[in-house]
């Protein structure tokens, strides 16, 4: 058992220097994160965000900033989002408008949905309802 000590030892030697690399570089999340969100402050998708980032603010143990930046269907802080520093301290909260319909109505898109962005979590669901005046007498879509 004593002999193969040392061989123990050398099999542990290639985690050795990722490691060592590993322990000089600061934990993530070192600083404060900016979690934008592409539509004006008061809307469906900022109170969700707004009622998780305590949370996350707990769960990171570090400061989690919401940014709103509003404009055209979303794409405006989706944008911004796709051009920021690949450094994880910046993340979106993309909808299916910012993601999915988004690249069908604007030619001129300042992302690319399936491209520039990883996808971090699922926060949650949103029903969507189709109503009209009771004069139209309709109970289905058709």
């Amino acid at each position: 058992m004593i002999r193969a000590l040392p061989l123990a030892l050398l099999s542990f030697a290639p985690l050795a220097l990722p490691l060592a690399a590993a322990a000089a570089e600061p934990a993530w999340p070192d600083k404060p994160i900016t979690l934008i969100v592409p539509f004006p402050a008061g809307g469906g998708t900022d109170l969700v965000v707004r009622t998780l980032q305590p949370a996350l603010t707990r769960q990171l143990r570090q400061t989690v900033i919401i940014q709103n930046a509003g404009g055209a269907g979303g794409t405006v802080g989706t944008g911004q989002a796709a051009r920021a520093r690949p450094d994880g301290y910046t993340a979106v909260a993309v909808t299916t408008s910012t993601v999915a319909l988004s690249a069908s109505l604007y030619r001129n898109l300042p992302y690319k949905p399936a491209h520039d962005f990883d996808y971090v979590g699922f926060i949650g669901t949103s029903p969507y309802v189709l109503a009209a005046q009771p004069a139209l007498k309709a109970t289905t879509l058709p």
